[in-house]
């Protein structure tokens, strides 16, 4: 019994921290795409194309994630297996599209880089 309280005690912070994480991405990725489209929508298209696919990939993972939050909320109300199996499931899918969104601003960083000293100093922090 002790484990169970010591678990449900660890798992409502860490949804609180993964709810703000999600949110942020959701609100960055929506205000970026916006500006996004309002720069670019009169004019001949310029920049990268990967800068489309990226804060695409970003609002579906933020989405997906917000998400499994809700199911892990569940789970924590309910605190069954099958509350537990459907947490799991849509936890690994958002880790999934999250990693893959990953993926994608590393290569986006690495294509092209308007500014490559100020990535050099954020991946020297």
């Amino acid at each position: 019994m002790a484990t169970t309280a010591w678990s449900k005690g660890v798992l409502r912070p860490l949804l609180v921290l993964n709810l703000m994480m999600f949110v942020t991405v959701l609100g960055l990725a929506g205000w970026s795409l916006d500006r996004f489209i309002d720069r670019d929508s009169h004019r001949r298209f310029r920049g990268n194309m990967l800068t489309i696919n990226l804060l695409v990939f970003s609002l579906i993972a933020g989405a997906m994630g917000l998400c499994s939050v809700v199911a892990g909320l569940v789970h924590l109300r309910a605190w069954r297996g099958d509350s537990l199996a459907s947490a799991v499931s849509s936890a690994l899918i958002s880790w999934a599209m999250m990693t893959l969104t990953f993926g994608l601003a590393c290569k986006h960083i690495s294509i092209r880089s308007r500014r490559p000293e100020l990535v050099m100093q954020i991946i020297n922090i």
